[in-house]
């Protein structure tokens, strides 16, 4: 396996367990522990946070913390989120 695999690999354990303790959260069987920080801050170092899209160690288009686009789309949620940052700034330009 080459490295980038490996780091890949790693990247998506780490993910899926994330994934599992904020399903455990939202269900409300569990409150957000250091484990999930612990979790979060592991994410960071491995894969960085990085602000802009940038192709990742396997040629993918990412943004954030290893959030591949070419694989998973985004959330309603999330579109909103993003809608509401891009008018605050452009309100704010404006004024």
């Amino acid at each position: 396996m080459t490295r980038a695999v490996e780091q890949a690999v790693r990247v998506e354990t780490v993910l899926t367990t994330l994934a599992e303790e904020t399903r455990k959260r939202r269900s409300g069987c569990r409150e957000v522990t250091g484990e999930i920080r612990s979790v979060e801050e592991q994410l960071i170092m491995h894969d960085g946070l990085r602000l802009k899209p940038h192709l990742c160690t396997v040629g993918k288009l990412s943004i954030g913390v290893g959030r591949n686009f070419e694989d998973q789309e985004i959330s309603e949620d999330e579109a909103m989120y993003m809608l509401r940052n891009n008018m605050e700034f452009i309100t704010a330009r404006l004024e």
